[in-house]
């Protein structure tokens, strides 16, 4: 298959020509781009030397999962977490039980005196009355 002018035309239309790049860059454009030597003075060796290498990271990590260990697991802290809700349930109930109890005990302990005050006044005027 030959490639005609037609063709050679059609692909012009389509693709950028090396024309149509001089106009996209400037060279004012490019003076803001880093050079090779900008890029050499980024990392030195002895900035190379003082990163991490993958042995370092290995250490690292297998560390940090000993130090992990340590930690509960998290169905560890779930169970845990039950055991504190059921200890607060239990003592919520208790409270309440308890506060059930005061309620009737300060009941009986007000009808009581309402009777000895009652008593007391009957006593008080049988005593005045005379016989």
């Amino acid at each position: 298959m030959t490639l005609t002018n037609r063709d050679i035309n059609k692909l012009k239309e389509v693709f950028a020509t090396k024309e149509d790049f001089k106009n996209v860059l400037t060279k004012e454009d490019a003076k803001a781009f880093a050079t090779k030597d900008d890029l050499k003075n980024l990392l030195t060796k002895e900035d190379a030397k003082a990163l991490a290498t993958k042995e370092d990271l290995r250490v690292e990590i297998f560390l940090l999962r000993e130090d992990m260990r340590k930690f509960p697991t998290r169905d560890e802290m779930n169970l845990r977490f039950n055991e504190v809700t059921n200890s607060i349930d239990w003592l919520m109930g208790t409270t309440q039980k308890t506060f059930d109890e005061l309620t009737i005990i300060n009941e009986r302990h007000r009808r009581s005196m309402e009777q000895i005050e009652n008593h007391g006044k009957r006593i008080g005027h049988l005593e005045k009355s005379p016989l």
